[in-house]
């Protein structure tokens, strides 16, 4: 695993391996969660025959905005030939009010694999609903064309 450039709230522990020999990532959102304005962008490149599974430490909390102020996160993955990379989302648990961006590009080599996973609640038990937006889209391309495409807009 090689990690070019890092910076806070996001952490990437050291990788541990799997028992098949996979590489398990974990990555770790130091912050109290997203805020309005954040922006989080992560690249992630899975290189010939690796096989990646990166999951989170916890639940990703999103706080609430005053305005129309969205906190965005953008996740960019390639995975080059025989690679696979399973890329399992925290669960996502927006406040009230608050307003989620999120984007998920992947970019996949002929005989590259994936596993995508995203786990949502609309609120803790009191608050439930009570979030502005949630706009998240994964996209799956294969070989430059779209092959997959996912909208989750509340």
């Amino acid at each position: 695993m090689h990690v070019r450039r890092l910076e806070a709230p996001v952490r990437v522990h050291r990788a541990f391996p799997g028992p098949n020999g996979e590489a398990i990532v974990p990555v770790v959102h130091v912050g109290p969660g997203l805020l309005p304005g954040d922006r989080l962008d992560m690249d992630v490149r899975v290189e010939k025959d690796a096989h990646v599974i990166m999951v989170p430490q916890s639940a990703l909390k999103v706080h609430g905005s005053v305005g129309d102020v969205d906190a965005v996160q953008v996740i960019r993955v390639r995975v080059a030939d025989g690679g696979w990379l399973e890329l399992h989302g925290g669960l996502v648990i927006p406040f009230p009010h608050a307003r989620l961006l999120q984007r998920i590009e992947v970019h996949l080599a002929p005989t590259a694999r994936l596993v995508v996973t995203e786990r949502w609640v609309t609120g803790r038990s009191l608050e439930w609903g009570r979030f502005a937006t949630l706009d998240a889209l994964l996209q799956v391309w294969r070989d430059g064309v779209l092959r997959f495409q996912d909208r989750t807009y509340l």
